[in-house]
């Protein structure tokens, strides 16, 4: 998100490249889509919890401690 209004400043002598500033803003945001999809893949083969794919996608659905996980739902 800082990435992104760094790119956003209209300042004359930016602290990072705008080309750097946008690479990194792309990449990060790849990374970070990549671990959520990681995260969610290895929860959806856990045994001991048993999400389903509805658990993860719906808000407050979960098996497990609901309201954290719907947080967590949100946030991704």
């Amino acid at each position: 998100m800082i990435l992104g209004l760094v790119r956003s400043t209209k300042s004359p002598r930016p602290l990072i490249p705008r080309a750097l500033s946008f690479d990194l803003h792309q990449f990060i945001s790849v990374l970070g889509l990549t671990f959520i999809g990681v995260h969610a893949g290895a929860l959806l083969f856990d045994g001991f919890l048993r999400f389903t794919p509805a658990s993860l996608l719906v808000p407050f659905a979960s098996p497990y401690r609901p309201i954290w996980t719907g947080l967590g739902v949100i946030s991704a």
